[in-house]
């Protein structure tokens, strides 16, 4: 998800996937999901640096930052197929994102988001398996597996499947 509104949402503190509505779950940060046999981990956190220059009100909360014990959940993740994050790897950043783009929203060049370091941390340590996330607002793909979704964008992953290879379904178009 992208700036849901934490208030609305079950206990962050869950760590099984609720069912918010028929078909729709709430997973938890740092919890490994089950769908159809795939080993999903699931990452959600990522700061945000533009929520200043948005009309729709308070739409990012410090909430979304990802907490030790999320990240403590990871540790029982073993084989994972697939993890899944809104922030990407630091390194994808550091690689892609436009210096320029941090002064434009007021931060310095040297800003890091420290959600993407955990995302690192976690992704290294599990042995770095396929990676989709999204927050950047620019697709791409990595060498190494990591697919970061333009806005409106999805992919079809299923067993075996790189990002390089997985179906893309293109963005949302009105």
């Amino acid at each position: 998800g992208n700036h849901e509104h934490y208030p609305s949402l079950p206990s962050l503190d869950a760590v099984v996937p609720i069912e918010v509505a028929p078909n729709l779950f709430f997973v938890p940060d740092g919890v490994m999901l089950q769908v159809g046999g795939l080993r999903i981990g699931v990452l959600g956190g990522a700061a945000s640096i533009d929520y200043r220059h948005r009309t729709l009100g308070v739409d990012w909360f410090a909430e979304e930052n990802i907490t030790p014990s999320q990240a403590t959940r990871t540790d029982t993740w073993q084989d994972v197929d697939l993890m899944v994050t809104h922030v990407p790897p630091q390194h994808v950043i550091q690689a892609t994102a436009d210096p320029r783009a941090l002064r434009s929203f007021g931060v310095g060049p040297d800003w890091r988001d420290l959600n993407a370091d955990v995302v690192e941390q976690i992704w290294r340590r599990i042995g770095q398996p396929p990676l989709v996330c999204g927050h950047m607002h620019y697709a791409h793909t990595s060498a190494d597996s990591v697919r970061v979704l333009d806005i409106g964008e999805a992919i079809w992953w299923r067993p075996g499947d790189t990002v390089h290879t997985a179906v893309r379904l293109g963005p949302a178009r009105p």
